[in-house]
């Protein structure tokens, strides 16, 4: 999420609203970024549609990163997978569809969404289907929804790369 807010900074002139769960990582964007005037630090969390609906309102754009994503933990945890990556993302496309003026909804998913064996996997799939599905519920919206599928974001939070070097670190 830093990095694509990194990128709208850079390459537009817009505002960016960051919804998030943890105060800590609205912190450190808040403090990396805050002196250019164009963030929005907003609490909240995807599974909350009237929180989605208020910080959609007036939106361009909206990028969706919010997911849990450690495929060991959501093999424990079926139910809070399922309420954040797939509720959550329904609660997306209908505050986007509520907001009727977005252009783009773009569902950042992942490379486990293909033949998924992981009840992860198999949430991210689902998702991307919401997600797809909306171009044909939009009626006469303007906004494109699409899906983007990366592998592993290198050193991201819960980045397997990211554990590799803790490894390393401890001699493992």
């Amino acid at each position: 999420g830093t990095a694509l807010v990194e990128i709208l900074l850079e390459r537009t002139r817009a505002t960016v609203r960051v919804l998030d769960i943890s105060e800590y990582n609205l912190d450190r964007l808040q403090e990396a970024y805050g002196k250019s005037g164009r963030i929005r630090p907003l609490m909240g969390d995807v599974r909350s549609l009237p929180r989605l609906q208020r910080a959609m309102e007036d939106v361009d754009a909206c990028f969706h990163l919010a997911a849990l994503k450690h495929v060991s933990i959501g093999q424990f945890n079926p139910a809070e997978v399922h309420a954040t990556n797939v509720q959550g993302t329904q609660n997306v496309v209908d505050a986007v569809l509520d907001e009727r003026r977005v252009r783009v909804c773009m569902l950042c998913s992942t490379d486990k969404a293909v033949n998924p064996t992981t009840i992860y996997g198999r949430s991210k799939a689902m998702a991307e289907d919401l997600v797809l599905y909306a171009n044909r519920m939009k009626g006469d919206r303007p906004t494109a929804f699409s899906v983007y599928r990366p592998g592993n974001f290198f050193l991201s939070s819960g980045s397997v790369v990211e554990k590799w070097l803790r490894q390393r670190e401890s001699g493992i």
